[in-house]
């Protein structure tokens, strides 16, 4: 923990202290609440610290990572998978599919769980254990495009080539 030494005050470390463990939890968890986390922070830290305090949390939140794997744009399924994944993966499967409360899917893992591409798509549509089922609240189509889009780009994501 941070100590007074450093001219900050024992709440002040405090705050450092939690802002330095959502990042370091931020690879495992959703990285969306991080961010979420240090704006609202920011907006406290205005109005009751000064901005010293609220341009720490700001510039520690701008090195997380929130965009997902960009797909092909020539590729409109593959695009329309990406805006899936966006706004119903990604919370729980990470921005880049390192995964947090659900699977990892980058690194090989969707291909090396998920061989066969139904099986996927099975899992997706009626869902399993944690895994919300998404056959009602997705169509065909977006369910198709994303397991393109998690078995052609985030799968690859993070593989060395």
């Amino acid at each position: 923990m941070l100590n007074r030494s450093m001219g900050l005050s024992t709440e002040e470390a405090l705050d450092v202290d939690a802002a330095v463990q959502t990042i370091n939890l931020s690879s495992r968890e959703n990285r969306q609440a991080t961010v979420a986390f240090f704006e609202n922070r920011v907006r406290s830290l205005r109005v009751t610290r000064g901005i010293g305090m609220a341009a720490i949390l700001l510039v520690a939140a701008s090195c997380i990572n929130t965009s997902t794997i960009a797909a092909p744009s020539d590729d409109v399924e593959l695009v329309e998978g990406q805006q899936v994944y966006t706004s119903q993966c990604a919370s729980c499967h990470g921005v880049q599919g390192e995964g947090g409360r659900g699977k990892r899917l980058n690194e090989g893992e969707v291909l090396a769980t998920y061989p066969n591409a139904s099986d996927q798509l099975d899992l997706i549509v009626n869902g399993s254990g944690q895994m919300p089922a998404y056959g009602k609240r997705l169509s065909d189509e977006q369910i198709n495009a994303v397991v393109r889009y998690t078995r052609e780009v985030i799968n690859s994501a993070g593989v060395e080539e």
